[in-house]
């Protein structure tokens, strides 16, 4: 694997700090040494020492409920992700682009789909009550 942007580092002591995760809880929840994920939070050394590999990576991403992007520093919040499939092919109606959230999660289809459901249900019991409160 290419080494990581030197960022790593710095976006996972990020992503630990506002989940209030501590290096031995973030070792337990990837299944690695409390050293290992020492050194991952260190911006200099072997980046054989450094990164970690593509399984732990993705494991520190569930466990830290954020993407691989957000963690090596290609994405953060305030950027912008762009569907280059439908800047090429555009369809009318279709989103091209959306902003990276503040807290990035990526979920399969059935989950998306349950998000979906839920913030819909939501949003018409916020319509329902502001239209008994004569609210528009």
């Amino acid at each position: 694997m290419r080494p990581l942007p030197r960022v790593f580092a710095m976006c996972l002591r990020e992503a630990m700090a506002r989940k209030k995760i501590k290096n031995v809880h973030l070792a337990k929840m990837v299944g690695v040494d409390e050293k290992t994920v020492g050194n991952w939070t260190r911006e200099n050394g072997d980046p054989e020492q450094t990164e970690p590999k593509v399984a732990d990576l993705l494991a520190v991403c569930k466990a830290l409920d954020v993407c691989a992007d957000v963690l090596i520093g290609n994405a953060t919040p305030g950027d912008w992700f762009v569907d280059q499939d439908a800047v090429e092919h555009p369809v009318l109606g279709d989103d091209w682009c959306w902003q990276v959230p503040k807290r990035p999660r990526v979920v399969t289809d059935a989950e998306r789909k349950s998000i979906e459901e839920g913030t819909n249900a939501k949003k018409r019991a916020t319509k329902g009550k502001e239209k008994s409160n004569g609210g528009t």
